[in-house]
């Protein structure tokens, strides 16, 4: 499509590179903002979007390299490791979660809270990167662009689950109290699924459920929802099934019966 920019000399200007470039810009600029009207001390945030976009950044490509070994002529190769670009964004997402946990819990701050706070300007970096990765590809490459189109979606998924989700009762526990998290945890589930689903797209063969993409993309959604699971707050409104839910109420009815009688002989 069109990889390259502008090329000045042995200066090359790479549409990737200017997308990844523009989304971590306005990404960190929406996520600082985000959290400065949570009144947060403005430098500490700034500090904290650094670190953990350094931190991503570098585990991104070594993660990437792990998981395309077999594009890389050899590790001793520097040339090679260098040249050949790529980042994986199970890598950075892995680490800069590491990352945020350890600098919350350094500053005191709530990492759930901090974490549904960052997650539109997460967002938009991955809508810009997609569109770069569509742009850089020498073919005609649709994944990318449905990638884009689909985080986009979610970015306004999230924007309806913020103005409603402390309304869901199901999330709310016996004292009508909610905990954060719930921006967090459906956007990592939802978009470990978009990658895990394009993985089967881009190679149809029962090959790809035992790719090291596919089993990082599928454990990250088993976590997410796990830990989504343990955060909601009444567990008991999850389970429908009315058998189950008569078969509970006939059983408290039974020990409130035995009870009454019980009590009712102590006093006799």
């Amino acid at each position: 499509m069109f990889p390259t920019i502008l090329q000045l000399g042995p200066l090359t200007i790479s549409s990737l590179g200017v997308m990844i470039a523009l989304g971590f810009f306005l990404g960190s600029f929406l996520i600082w903002q985000k959290v400065r009207e949570e009144h947060f001390e403005e430098a500490s945030i700034m500090d904290g979007i650094l670190l953990v976009s350094i931190t991503g950044l570098i585990f991104s490509r070594i993660c990437y390299i792990i998981l395309n070994w077999a594009n890389f002529d050899s590790f001793f190769s520097l040339f090679d490791l260098v040249k050949k670009s790529g980042f994986s964004w199970q890598g950075a997402l892995l680490a800069g979660i590491f990352t945020l946990v350890a600098y919350c819990k350094k500053k005191k701050w709530d990492f759930y809270k901090i974490a549904d706070l960052s997650v539109f300007g997460i967002v938009l970096g991955l809508i810009l990167s997609k569109i770069g990765l569509f742009l850089n590809s020498l073919s005609f490459e649709p994944i990318f662009l449905i990638e884009a189109v689909l985080f986009i979606i979610i970015y306004r998924l999230m924007l309806i689950f913020d103005k409603n989700y402390r309304t869901y009762e199901w999330y709310k526990n016996k004292r009508g109290e909610i905990n954060s998290g719930f921006l967090f945890l459906s956007f990592l589930a939802i978009s470990a699924l978009i990658h895990l689903v394009s993985n089967i797209f881009q190679n149809p063969s029962f090959q790809v459920l035992k790719s090291s993409q596919f089993i990082v993309n599928f454990l990250i959604i088993l976590i997410s929802l796990t830990l989504f699971y343990f955060r909601s707050g009444d567990h008991s409104l999850t389970i429908s099934l009315p058998w189950f839910t008569k078969k509970k109420r006939v059983k408290v009815d039974n020990l409130r019966f035995k009870a009454g009688m019980e009590a009712k002989e102590a006093k006799q």
